[in-house]
């Protein structure tokens, strides 16, 4: 897999990848976080950090978050209707909800 880090800089990239960050990873049991309550679900972040091959949902009214760590950073490809419009990435989960909802909304 190509380097994440210098993939995305600055919090934000729109890019067309030739590889795909979420190929071979499982699905968590859980959400990450929701806009619902604005929660992250300390018990997936931690599955997250000890697990590259795990992949969780970030639900929003408004957009589909599939998120990763990866190399200390929290990714998000975020899509909207079907298409990916967006990858972001931030140190923690909070700020990750942060970056991706003052963008796509916080509902």
């Amino acid at each position: 897999m190509p380097d994440m880090q210098q993939a995305i800089k600055g919090g934000y990239m729109q890019v067309d990848f030739t590889f795909d960050p979420l190929e071979g990873k499982t699905n968590a049991d859980d959400d990450l976080m929701s806009n619902f309550d604005h929660i992250v679900n300390k018990d997936i972040e931690k599955i997250l950090i000890e697990n590259n091959n795990i992949k969780a949902n970030y639900p929003g009214w408004e957009f589909h978050g599939t998120c990763w760590h990866h190399e200390n950073m929290f990714y998000c490809r975020v899509m909207r209707y079907g298409s990916v419009v967006g990858y972001y990435n931030a140190d923690t989960p909070e700020e990750l909800m942060e970056e991706v909802s003052s963008i796509y909304g916080y509902d």
